[in-house]
């Protein structure tokens, strides 16, 4: 009963603390000022038990179990503040678009393209560097260089794209101005953990999970 009442405490990162959040974030709509809201009261609640912890310690003689509370205390008062960080960095996310982390396909190949002819620059290529496939100024599919390497040579030397290709119907696309909230849920559900960036029908990039976590995308 002890324990579950602490987790109640209206302070960050307790159950307490997260449901003070989930309440004014209904309220406001706004997740950045609901974790600032609990944030402010988290802190009362820390330097509260920082303070009957030293109380305890020097007025009452329990050294251990002050000293414990103020540690307490102290931690909640990091977490709270990890988590304010959190947010707001989840905010700031919030506000940018694709088009801001997105990445300007330099070259497309067609379906007719035998893979011979892509052969040096497969060589050369980065892990994961992929090429639209264009027919008739339509996106027809994406082709990824790492699958050739399971080819044994004699199929290399005759396999087109559209052989190796991914098909339209199994991609991801997005468009320019999808916030990158949105446009991380569609990519975490993409086999290959990218999607196609169209602007008004015409494929301007390409977007993939490591351009929301800073490595980047070969293409």
């Amino acid at each position: 009963i002890i324990l579950g009442g602490f987790n109640m405490l209206p302070a960050l990162p307790l159950d307490g603390g997260r449901t003070l959040r989930g309440a004014v974030w209904a309220i406001t709509g706004s997740l950045e000022r609901a974790t600032r809201t609990a944030f402010r009261i988290s802190r009362v609640v820390a330097f509260g038990m920082i303070a009957v912890g030293i109380m305890l310690a020097i007025e009452f003689g329990d050294a251990v179990g002050g000293v414990w509370l103020a540690l307490i205390g102290v931690f909640v008062l990091q977490a709270a503040a990890a988590e304010l960080q959190a947010s707001t960095a989840v905010s700031r996310t919030d506000a940018r678009q694709v088009g801001d982390v997105m990445h300007p396909f330099a070259a497309s190949v067609t379906p007719e393209t035998p893979i011979r002819d892509l052969a040096t620059a497969i060589a050369h290529a980065a892990p994961g560097t992929a090429y639209p496939v264009i027919a008739d100024d339509q996106v027809v599919g994406l082709f990824v260089c790492d699958v050739v390497h399971a080819l044994p040579p004699d199929r290399q030397a005759v396999a087109r794209v559209s052989d190796l290709m991914i098909g339209r119907h199994d991609l991801t696309f997005v468009e320019p101005t999808t916030p990158l909230n949105t446009a991380r849920t569609a990519i975490a559900h993409d086999h290959w953990g990218r999607a196609l960036v169209v602007d008004g029908g015409i494929l301007v990039g390409m977007v993939g999970l490591s351009d929301l976590t800073g490595r980047p995308l070969a293409i």
